[in-house]
């Protein structure tokens, strides 16, 4: 749109893939701790995040409102 929005882009098209990159390194490492193959780990990561992503950008909806309606109450979500 304009030349001002490219610095404010750069924050989150240029910084954000390394910090997806952190979640994904985080989530598959904890995969391996709990007892999966890296392999498998990495698998179930790449899938959960296509999956919500896709999911995301499908209904457009706010992702307060993704995150609730994933979200069991009392369940392992809720309490971590």
């Amino acid at each position: 749109e304009d030349e001002s929005f490219i610095d404010m882009s750069t924050s989150i098209s240029g910084s954000g893939p390394a910090y997806v990159f952190m979640l994904m390194e985080a989530m598959t490492d904890a995969g391996v701790h709990m007892g999966f193959s890296r392999e498998t780990a990495t698998t179930l990561v790449h899938h959960t995040l296509l999956g919500s992503t896709l999911y995301a950008m499908e209904t457009g909806q706010h992702p307060a409102i993704l995150r609730n309606s994933v979200t069991s109450p009392a369940g392992t979500t809720a309490s971590a």
